[in-house]
This record gives structure tokens, C-alpha cells and sequence, in this order.
């Protein structure tokens, strides 16, 4: 596992850093052992003293796992492109801004809330272990 060092704001020796682990599957097409894994490296990271204490997220960056959200919410699959664009901007605008801009783009409040109830506690609010969805 890698340690990496990102610079979000350029202040004098502000530096946030995060840890990177790759997983990779073999043998089998279904999500269910990705499931697995996630659930598994998110319990033994609270086992281990993560989670309220020292808050942690994990990031889903798998476009055939939206595809598949957007589908279930009920998203035409021509629109699943400008569906991810926005999403892709929750972290600038909040999850609220997502809902008034899938709202804008003529989305139904059905459509939006199915969608958007996916992705549990949001991307902004870090203060909790949340699973959340990326974009590839």
C-alpha cells in the first residue's frame, strides 16, 4: 500500500495525505465479490480503530456500477453520460446543487431521489465512514 501527499489549498505546508490500496478480482463477472471486498476492508478498518474516531471514506470508481444506478433510478441510458458530468460535481456543489441540476436538466423528483439516496451520507460530509461512488 502506497502512501501519497495531495496539496488542496496552496498554503505553507498544508499538506493532506491519504492512503491508496488497489484490489483487483479475477474469475468472476458479478459486483458480489467487489461487494465483499469493500465490506470487508470497511470492517477491519472500524476493527482497527477507524471510523468515528478517526473518520475514513472509501471511493467507488467504477462507471458500469453508475450505469447501473442510473438505471435503477430510471435515467434514459443516452443520458447516463450527462447524468455522471453532474454528479461528478457534488463534491463543488453540494448534493443539493446535484438535485437543482438534474432538477434543471428535466429530471422528475422520482428519478432524482432514487438516484441520489444511493450514495448514503454524501461526499462533502466526511465526518462519518460513508461508502461513495466516483466517476472513472
Amino acid at each position: 500500500m502506497d502512501r501519497y501527499f495531495g496539496l488542496t489549498v496552496l498554503k505553507r505546508d498544508d499538506f493532506r495525505e491519504f492512503w491508496q490500496c488497489d484490489i483487483d478480482i479475477f474469475g468472476d463477472a458479478s459486483f458480489l465479490s467487489e461487494i465483499d471486498l469493500l465490506l470487508a476492508m470497511g470492517t477491519l478498518l472500524q476493527e482497527i480503530g477507524f471510523g468515528e474516531q478517526y473518520p475514513f471514506y472509501i471511493v467507488v470508481n467504477d462507471r458500469e456500477i453508475l450505469k447501473a444506478m442510473q438505471r435503477y433510478a430510471g435515467f434514459p441510458e443516452e443520458d447516463f453520460e450527462q447524468v455522471s458530468i453532474v454528479l461528478d460535481k457534488e463534491d463543488k456543489i453540494g448534493r443539493d446543487g446535484v438535485k437543482e441540476e438534474l432538477a434543471g436538466l428535466g429530471y422528475s423528483e422520482d428519478q432524482i431521489s432514487r438516484y441520489t439516496e444511493l450514495f448514503g451520507s454524501g461526499f462533502p460530509e466526511r465526518r462519518k465512514t460513508s461508502f461513495l461512488l466516483g466517476r472513472s
